[in-house]
C-alpha cells in the first residue's frame, strides 16, 4: 500500500493523459521529496526484515546449534535450505524482470511517455532483491558474484 503512494499518482496521471507523461512531469515525480521518502521506507523495511531474519537464525550458540543439527531429521535440515534457495530465486527473478524490462523496452531517449514509470515502478522488486540478497548471509546468484 505504501508503494502505491509513490507510483500511484504517476500511474493515474499516465492513464488520464492518454498513456503519456511529459518530461517535466517525470522529473517532478523523481525529485519530489515525498516520492523519494516512500522508496527509502521500502528499502528500510527490506533491511529490517533481512536483519530480523539474520538475527533469528543467530540466536543460539554454536555448540547448541550443532547439537540441534544432530537431532534433526533429514527433512528438518532441508527445510531451511529450501527457504534460502527460494529467497535467492525470488531475488534473482526480481532482478531479471527489472533488467529485461529496461533492456527490452524501446527508449525514445527523452524520458517521456511511459519511461518515467521506471522511476518508482520497480520499488517493490528492488526491495525484494535487497531482502533476498541480504537475509541470512545472502542467497541467489547475483549475491555470490565476486
Amino acid at each position: 500500500a505504501l508503494w502505491l503512494l509513490s507510483v500511484g499518482p504517476l500511474v493515474l496521471l499516465f492513464w488520464r493523459q492518454s498513456f503519456w507523461i511529459t518530461n517535466e512531469q517525470g522529473v517532478w515525480s523523481y525529485v519530489w521529496p515525498p516520492s523519494q521518502l516512500v522508496d527509502f521506507v521500502l528499502g528500510a523495511v527490506a533491511a529490517s526484515l533481512a536483519r530480523r531474519h539474520a538475527s533469528g537464525a543467530g540466536t543460539t550458540s554454536v555448540v547448541a546449534s550443532a547439537r540441534e543439527e544432530e537431532s534433526k531429521s533429514s527433512t528438518e535440515v532441508l527445510e531451511p535450505l529450501l527457504t534460502v534457495r527460494a529467497r535467492g530465486l525470488l531475488a534473482d527473478a526480481c532482478l531479471l524482470v527489472v533488467a529485461a524490462t529496461c533492456l527490452c523496452a524501446p527508449s525514445s531517449g527523452a524520458r517521456v511517455g511511459w519511461e518515467p514509470l521506471f522511476n518508482h515502478g520497480f520499488g517493490l522488486l528492488f526491495a525484494a532483491c535487497l531482502y533476498g540478497y541480504a537475509a541470512g548471509g545472502g542467497a541467489g546468484l547475483a549475491a555470490r558474484l565476486p
